[in-house]
């Protein structure tokens, strides 16, 4: 129902500027307040998955192969209880920390899938260093080739699939990032999990992110509002699943990062 009104709105601002101008202003301003300050908070009522993340989390599931047997209900805005089938594990906090990822100094992922403490012991071990930090679902040369070739347009490609899997649901923004972007699919799974969680946690400021046309960086350089909650919320959970992005793989991109925060290549 969401997503069907979101079309309709969406292409009654595709119409010619001259044609009912009066009409197209008052729509945009109605879709406007709608995204902004209606829709987080209908959506609000939905958990986007965020307590079966979470309880995954806290009681030892793998986030490459997590344990479906563990669940999370939602008790209120910040409180989950967790169940590995039908037995009760206890309850946590429903938000993720604010905690920003870092590069670890001390490990790089080879390209044969291990870890390694540093670039040199991986070429003596007969491979290569593939990117900084620890290994992951997205640690391999398709996915990380599809990085380099999308590193311009990524952004914007998955943010559209996550307002699909945000409005119309978890399948259908498969669906969007299989057909527009093709990483493996445990990968995807990766994605689709950060989408999720960005849902849950930074809905209200990225839809208006995206209304707005902000860019991924303001004037001095910092994340906008969307991509700092996503970073300091989600992203953490993300690198943990998928072990590589573009940064760590020495792939500048769209979103302006520190230089000592981009991997780099040195050895072999």
């Amino acid at each position: 129902m969401l997503g069907s009104s979101y079309q309709v709105a969406r292409r009654a601002f595709q119409q010619p500027q001259s044609a009912f101008p009066r009409m197209r202003n008052y729509l945009r301003a109605i879709f406007v307040g709608v995204v902004v300050f209606a829709v987080p908070r209908v959506l609000g009522l939905f958990d986007f998955h965020q307590c079966d993340r979470r309880c995954r989390g806290a009681y030892g599931s793998d986030p490459i192969h997590p344990d479906m047997s563990i669940t999370g209900k939602q008790l209120s805005e910040t409180r989950c209880r967790c169940f590995r089938g039908s037995q009760e594990l206890g309850e946590i906090d429903r938000l993720d920390p604010w905690n920003p990822p870092i590069l670890p100094p001390n490990v790089c992922c080879g390209a044969d899938g291990r870890n390694y403490a540093t670039q040199e012991e991986a070429c003596a071990a007969g491979t290569f260093p593939l990117h900084g930090g620890f290994c992951g679902a997205c640690s391999n040369g398709h996915d990380i080739n599809i990085y380099n070739e999308t590193r311009n347009t990524l952004t914007n490609t998955t943010t559209h699939c996550a307002l699909i899997a945000t409005l119309e649901g978890e399948d259908r923004g498969r669906e969007c990032m299989e057909k527009k972007v093709g990483f493996t699919p445990a990968c995807n799974q990766c994605w689709i999990d950060n989408m999720g969680c960005d849902s849950a946690q930074c809905l209200g400021i990225c839809l208006e992110a995206k209304e707005k046309h902000w860019p991924p960086n303001w004037p001095d350089g910092s994340l906008n509002d969307c991509l700092k909650c996503d970073e300091a919320r989600c992203g953490t959970q993300f690198i943990t699943c998928a072990g590589a992005n573009r940064r760590r793989c020495g792939i500048l991109s769209d979103i302006e990062r520190p230089g000592s925060t981009v991997w780099r290549r040195y050895a072999c």
